[in-house]
């Protein structure tokens, strides 16, 4: 095959029809979500710090004075649960966002349309029984809870010492309740 053919090849595909496509649309998505969460992974998952003072946040430069300082926020460990939450609705408003504007598109592909919309349904349906099994299990006593679900996976975190079976028993039947996956794919961490 020479360039000539190439060449030909080239001009030959529709790249409106392309660019339109289902397909190339759901792994433009996929990949702009999984880019994201790299970049929140390698920057180290929000500046966190231990020190023997205990956690802290790096913050932004601040003028103070005339002159730059670095600004430290001081961070409870009992703040490891408000910031999960705060990571996962941002992760989540921000594929919804992308989601919310493939669907919106007048030159979206029908079949893209309807893939976007069921991927947004199936988003409310995880945030909806993420707010369940968090409610339910702090209804059981514990002060702390983050659930969050991924795929046919479902992590509940929680804030405690150490758990009972019976505990563990509790927690997992209303992960399986609410969230509708099988005990296996379900993971029960204590925190």
């Amino acid at each position: 095959m020479n360039f000539d053919d190439v060449k030909k090849k080239i001009k030959s595909i529709n790249w409106k029809a392309f660019f339109t496509s289902r397909n190339f649309i759901i792994v433009c998505c996929v990949l702009i979500i999984g880019a994201g969460i790299i970049v929140y992974s390698a920057a180290g998952g929000g500046g966190d710090i231990k020190t023997e003072e205990g956690t802290k946040t790096l913050g932004n430069t601040v003028l103070v004075d005339g002159e730059a300082s670095e600004a430290d926020v001081e961070i409870e460990e009992d703040s490891f649960f408000a910031v999960s939450v705060i990571n996962r609705e941002r992760t989540r408003d921000e594929a919804m966002e992308v989601l919310q504007t493939i669907a919106d598109s007048p030159d979206t592909m029908p079949d893209a349309k309807q893939e976007a919309l069921l991927s947004i349904a199936a988003m409310v349906a995880d945030m909806n029984a993420e707010a369940n099994i968090e409610m339910l299990v702090k209804s059981k006593g514990f002060t702390e809870c983050v659930a969050i679900i991924s795929g046919q996976k479902c992590s509940v975190i929680i804030k405690t010492d150490g758990l009972m079976p019976d505990e563990v028993a509790q927690i997992l039947e209303i992960a399986v309740e609410q969230s509708g996956l099988p005990a296996t794919g379900i993971k029960i961490i204590p925190k």
